[in-house]
């Protein structure tokens, strides 16, 4: 439940942020990765729990699996600023809704396209 709730502020965040984008006036030129970009942020953060047991510099003794760790990607994003923190995609701690996010806020804007053609 947790992680619904964190999954639609950052999508509501997303649309926001759509809709401030979609009204550049060079906005139908923007790449799908692009629009990606400039809506997704990470959220403040997120549980994850160790599934292995996980080294890290942060701490002296390796986690054990079972766990429970509160990232703060807030706090991450100045120094690492990319869409890859958003989602962790190809770690440990991967976001599990990657796909169905990053699947509706395109198609999402894919219709904004279609309908500023149609009309």
């Amino acid at each position: 439940m947790h992680g619904t709730a964190i999954g639609v502020h950052g999508i509501v965040r997303a649309l926001a942020q759509m809709r401030r984008l979609r009204s550049e006036p060079n906005s139908e030129s923007f790449s799908d990765e692009a629009v990606l970009w400039q809506c997704l942020v990470p959220p403040k953060q997120v549980p994850r729990t160790v599934e292995v047991p996980l080294e890290t510099p942060l701490v002296k003794e390796p986690l054990s699996v079972g766990s429970i760790l509160m990232l703060q990607l807030e706090a991450a994003w100045p120094r690492a600023p990319d869409a890859e923190l958003v989602f962790m995609q190809g770690h440990w701690n991967a976001c599990p809704a990657r796909a169905f996010v990053t699947g509706l806020l395109l198609m999402v804007w894919r219709r904004t396209l279609q309908e500023s053609i149609a009309t």
